[in-house]
């Protein structure tokens, strides 16, 4: 869900006196959410999660590797702070500072980038960063990336070293660095790979396959989305565009990533159809 929320961020100055303070928590700018700023502005330091007092953001991570494979998936959870929030990582760059990932660990490497599971919420600071959006992220976000064994582990006594680096925000900024340990999860591929699925109360089947089945960073491929559908239905052909809303087929992505995508094309042949009720044609 993306938001038109605005706030209004501007430079922090400290006088000398105020030294000692800055050092504990270093305020990169003030914010408040769609009002002026008035006067100096100071981290909040009265409110943080339960347990650590100090933390605006506490992170737990947990890893999986793919059944005969030295493949696998790190996630990373954040818990924020009532009030607060962080930076995606793909923040663009000009304005606030985008959470980082690193992997402290030597008997691994990641093979793609993390991804959140789902968009962050969008904000804005005309005053400071004129048409920058902020992808922020409140309450929750689970990151996850893959990555593959450069080295055997014994995976029930290893733990994978992330480190994290980023910021959080509220009405001013404090720089967040942490580390932290993923304990493994389990294995994942052993059971069945759904590859194909019908939604219930709906009239067509879908599959989906990616070529080549597995894609490295800068990498091109391929999805071919499929739909059987049951007799007397029919879908609609994909419009690319926002003007129209009805009588469309609609391939989105999820959720903010690195990936790019191109515009959809179809072999399928088109047919004229008549819709009760309406003039226009699918």
């Amino acid at each position: 869900m993306v938001s038109n929320r605005k706030s209004s961020l501007k430079p922090v100055i400290l006088a000398s006196a105020l030294a000692m303070v800055t050092a504990m928590a270093f305020p990169a700018w003030a914010q408040t959410k769609g009002k002026g700023f008035e006067g100096l502005s100071l981290p909040m330091t009265n409110f943080a999660l339960p347990g650590r007092p100090e933390a605006k953001v506490e992170f737990s991570a947990q890893y999986e590797l793919e059944t005969g494979s030295k493949s696998g998936r790190l996630t990373v959870t954040a818990k924020i702070a009532d009030g607060w929030h962080v930076f995606s990582v793909t923040q663009p760059p000009g304005g606030p500072k985008p959470s980082k990932f690193k992997l402290k660990s030597d008997f691994l490497k990641l093979t793609g980038p993390f991804a959140a599971d789902h968009a962050p919420e969008i904000g804005s600071a005309e005053d400071v960063w004129p048409g920058l959006p902020l992808e922020e992220y409140h309450e929750k976000v689970v990151w996850t990336a893959p990555f593959e064994l450069t080295s055997d582990i014994d995976s029930a006594k290893t733990e994978i070293e992330v480190e994290f680096d980023g910021q959080a925000c509220q009405e001013s900024c404090i720089e967040v660095k942490d580390n932290f340990k993923a304990k493994f999860a389990g294995n994942y591929g052993s059971a069945e790979k759904i590859t194909s699925i019908k939604p219930k109360n709906t009239h067509a089947t879908w599959s989906a396959t990616l070529t080549p089945a597995k894609l490295k960073p800068g990498q091109k491929g391929k999805i071919v989305i499929k739909a059987v559908v049951d007799p007397e239905y029919h879908v609609y052909t994909f419009i690319n565009d926002t003007k129209s809303y009805t009588f469309r087929t609609l391939i989105v992505p999820g959720f903010n990533s690195e990936l790019e995508f191109g515009v959809p094309q179809t072999s399928a042949e088109k047919k004229a159809v008549d819709v009760p009720g309406e003039d226009g044609a699918g």
